[in-house]
């Protein structure tokens, strides 16, 4: 009912209007422009003046009126909000109780403001806001709310979190991943740095216009790497461990390189995650290895110095390449039939500087590889889906929230607003999911998390800053 904003004079949490006494009869009115239907016994005799105000105003034939009409969304007005009472008292007032949709997001956790509605400054643990909700307040509401979640939950474990995402019918499914107990344990898996970072350097500079402006091929709808590049498939689909260590940043900065040099040369070899996570150190790279690093450093790397051969820690012993990378994969603090428990700290960081297979028949020296260029992308996304479709996958980061470690298939949007840190991966490409556009994503968590090891991510929105955060480069054969 319109005029309840300027002339709102109560409100209660008690219904008043359930059933009405004569002389007064039920009225109710929808008002789908702030998602909330009201229910009110009036007396007849005032329709007129009360109409004044509300022209949507409806003798009601049933009992529970809002409950069957329908909001814009699809659902009914069946959630009780509250009892304001609107008018001016002994003059013309009126009480009625309000019903959002049935699939409208909780506010129980918030209050109404007092100081005019254009504060909640002094109201304890509600210092958020001013917020409406689907046109309905104001509220104040605990921190991290917003007018999606204005009641953030904080799940203790991997499995309500699922359960708290999949209660939201969002665009993605969770379950409970079986490589983390609790968000604690993914914190050490996320090693980049960020644009916007207090320790954030930039080592790239932007792709220029001119660089490959004879290719220009239409994008379409739907982009693999995978299976535009069959060739190349078993080096673009191997998803990579990067084990208790923050080594995402090299991990999606190698993989990428690797898969470019695949389709620029036809070598499937494996590149050194673990060349990378050591020698692309504090002075060369500003990084830290498994205390963290910048993605775009290890691309200007690959192209200064380069990379020596190596794989995954399944490589070792094999004798193929130069260095493996060492750290064994591992379940955090979670039974798994595939992996052995991590250590109870984050490892420390790899060192090698000569190849660690001693029966590799070249020294570490000159098995280095080199990248023909490397550049920055972020922020255009048509240049992005260009230079991929051209060459191959690119290195991607965004931030990492609570909610995050629990996907499992579909597209993944933030339903929290508790940000546990950055983290690198490799672009594989895009497609449209039930209307969503998606950037399709190999992550470093190994194949059993997510989709096979797989993620998609909203496209087109700078989701979590990922189209904020891209780098890559060309691949060349060229040794150092």
């Amino acid at each position: 009912m319109k005029f309840i904003a300027a002339l709102v004079t109560t409100v209660s949490a008690d219904l008043c209007c359930n059933t009405c006494e004569a002389p007064l009869v039920k009225y109710f009115s929808v008002d789908e422009a702030h998602g909330f239907c009201g229910e009110s016994c009036m007396d007849p005799a005032k329709f007129g003046q009360y109409h004044l105000f509300e022209k949507n105003l409806t003798l009601a034939t049933t009992n529970d009126a809002c409950a069957q009409e329908f909001a814009p969304d699809g659902d009914h007005y069946t959630v009780y909000d509250s009892s304001p009472t609107h008018g001016v008292p002994g003059l013309l007032a009126v009480t009625l109780d309000l019903y959002a949709p049935t699939h409208a997001p909780d506010k129980s956790c918030c209050v109404h403001p007092f100081l005019g509605n254009r504060t909640c400054f002094g109201i304890p643990g509600k210092s958020v806001g001013p917020l409406t909700v689907r046109g309905l307040g104001p509220y104040c509401c605990p921190t991290g709310a917003t007018e999606e979640i204005p009641c953030p939950s904080s799940p203790s474990t991997m499995a309500e979190m699922a359960a708290h995402v999949n209660s939201l019918q969002t665009t993605w499914k969770a379950e409970a991943p079986s490589k983390f107990e609790s968000t604690e344990d993914v914190k050490s898996y996320l090693g980049a740095i960020l644009k916007g970072d207090a320790d954030y350097k930039e080592f790239l500079t932007p792709k220029p216009e001119d660089f490959d402006s004879s290719i220009n091929v239409a994008v379409p709808t739907d982009f693999d790497v995978r299976t535009a590049f069959p060739d190349c498939a078993e080096v673009s689909g191997h998803i990579g461990d990067q084990s208790s260590c923050g080594s995402c940043w090299a991990f999606g900065s190698t993989m990428a390189f690797n898969d470019r040099r695949c389709i620029a040369t036809g070598d499937k070899t494996f590149l050194s995650v673990e060349d990378t996570t050591a020698n692309c150190g504090l002075f060369h790279c500003a990084s830290q290895g498994c205390g963290g690093g910048h993605p775009g450093a290890a691309w200007k790397w690959f192209a200064g110095t380069g990379v020596v051969t190596g794989g995954g820690y399944e490589m070792i012993g094999q004798g193929k390449t130069c260095g493996p990378y060492s750290l064994a994969p591992c379940a955090h603090h979670v039974d798994s039939t595939v992996y052995p428990a991590c250590p109870s700290s984050e490892y420390s960081t790899p060192s090698i500087s000569s190849c660690t297979e001693a029966s590799y028949g070249m020294n570490y020296k000159d098995d280095k590889i080199k990248a023909g260029s490397a550049y920055d992308l972020s922020g255009n996304i048509p240049k992005i889906q260009q230079d991929v479709m051209t060459y191959g996958s690119a290195t991607m980061a965004f931030t990492v929230y609570d909610d995050f470690p629990t996907y499992k298939s579909g597209v993944y949007k933030a339903t929290s607003s508790k940000a546990l840190g950055g983290h690198a991966v490799r672009l594989l490409g895009w497609g449209v999911e039930d209307g969503q556009d998606y950037w399709l994503i190999a992550n470093s968590w190994n194949e059993e998390w997510g989709n096979g090891g797989t993620f998609k991510i909203a496209r087109g929105n700078n989701e979590c800053g990922i189209e904020g955060n891209v780098q890559a480069g060309t691949a060349s054969a060229t040794l150092v």
